[in-house]
């Protein structure tokens, strides 16, 4: 073996030994008894080319928001959670600059019109829930990424998420939404950015915000990292706000194979 591989041997061992830990398990909610699940949870794949913009391929994204939810379903199942679950909202560029313009592809071809985020929305809540869900996953997102440590142990510990109110109408499209019942809100995040090192860089300076109709263009800033592919995870009780479990890796989740999801969850705890 010779000095150059010994030295990035060496280097890659470093790098393992020192890599954060982002995997949270609340100590006091081992087993936490959920009834029901709100699901938020958003993906994104946007591709660099010869030009000056972005582009967003629609079409593969919707193939992997579908292979997303797969992997949220076999996540709760394998964790035994039997309740319901309720997929609130689903999207695909929360967070990014509203503002800012992508190359839109659709099957392959390019379409005249620029596409602007959120590049997709799908709800059966009204607007002004869909606010406070996107809230909610704005919030997540700043936590997800803080490193758990000796020190922030005890932050998290502490930590409460605002909780989410239901009112007549989104208890009558999902009757588990009451303040009897033991709320758990999930939220899931995967992006996959194939652009150059400048390219990320304009991407991510923009992305400081989303809209929604109902709030006449209010913003909510959600981090990006610049050009990285990465996913997060965070599951909250919407009772206390306690944070039961959260976590964050490098790489797309929806493209893990099937150990690599294992692990992604490994710390999430037996639901019911």
């Amino acid at each position: 073996m010779n000095i150059r591989t010994l030295t990035l041997l060496f280097v890659l061992f470093l790098m393992t030994a020192c890599a954060p830990k982002f995997d949270y398990i609340n100590p006091q909610t081992n087993e936490p008894k959920l009834d029901h699940i709100i699901v938020v949870y958003d993906y994104l794949h946007v591709v660099d080319d010869v030009g000056k913009l972005v582009d967003y391929p629609e079409d593969k994204n919707m193939e992997q928001i579908n292979g997303l939810k797969n992997v949220i379903e076999t996540a709760l199942r394998d964790k035994g959670y039997n309740g319901s679950i309720d997929f609130a909202l689903v999207s695909s560029g929360l967070g990014l600059n509203p503002e800012n313009g992508f190359e839109h592809y659709l099957q392959g071809q390019l379409q005249e019109e620029l596409i602007y985020p959120p590049f997709y929305l799908d709800s059966d809540y009204q607007e002004s829930f869909q606010y406070d869900l996107m809230t909610s996953f704005a919030d997540a997102q700043s936590v997800a990424f803080v490193p758990v440590s000796k020190k922030t142990q005890e932050f998290y510990d502490d930590l409460r998420m605002n909780s989410l109110y239901f009112s007549e109408s989104e208890t009558a499209i999902s009757p588990k939404l009451t303040t009897d019942s033991r709320i758990g809100v999930f939220h899931i995040r995967a992006v996959m950015p194939r652009i150059s090192f400048m390219k990320a860089m304009g991407v991510s300076l923009l992305s400081v915000g989303l809209t929604a109709g109902a709030t006449g263009g209010a913003y909510i800033g959600i981090a990006t990292p610049i050009g990285v592919a990465h996913s997060t995870g965070l599951l909250f009780d919407n009772r206390s706000g306690a944070v039961i479990w959260k976590n964050q890796a490098n790489g797309d989740l929806s493209r893990f194979g099937p150990q690599a999801n294992a692990r992604f969850f490994k710390g999430l705890p037996d639901l019911n």
